[in-house]
């Protein structure tokens, strides 16, 4: 038996929201047998970036809330998130900016990579060294 589940961006949204009580429950049972059992939860880049953008434009979620919910769920001890510091330097980066979570995204990689950063949104480039 793979002793790892992957997870994607509608079950941890039923998971923070709880507004579906079954799929929730379900969720949570999940989380709870792979503590159990040892194993990992594995959470991609990309399913972050979903959860950002569904929490705030479809569900009006305040940046901060959204910040908080994620970086709660993602510091669980059995989650492997994918690029772990690349996704939470982003995190840090949305709730202390304007600019959305993708242009978080861009802006963190340039950093990283040592890049120039080619834009023509003026918020990302005013934030942008």
């Amino acid at each position: 038996m793979n002793n790892l589940y992957v997870i994607d961006a509608n079950a941890i949204l039923r998971y923070l929201l709880k507004d579906n009580l079954v799929q929730s429950a379900e969720v949570e049972g999940v989380l709870k047998k792979a503590k159990n059992l040892g194993s990992d939860v594995y959470v991609t880049r990309e399913v972050v970036m979903e959860c950002v953008y569904t929490l705030t434009k479809f569900y009006k979620v305040s940046r901060s809330d959204v910040y908080m919910s994620l970086k709660s769920f993602l510091n669980t001890k059995i989650i492997v998130l994918e690029e772990r510091e690349f996704v939470m330097k982003a995190l840090d980066c949305f709730l202390s900016t304007n600019i959305s979570y993708v242009d978080c995204l861009v802006l963190i990689k340039s950093e990283d990579l040592g890049g120039k950063l080619v834009t023509f949104d003026k918020k990302l480039l005013a934030k942008s060294k």
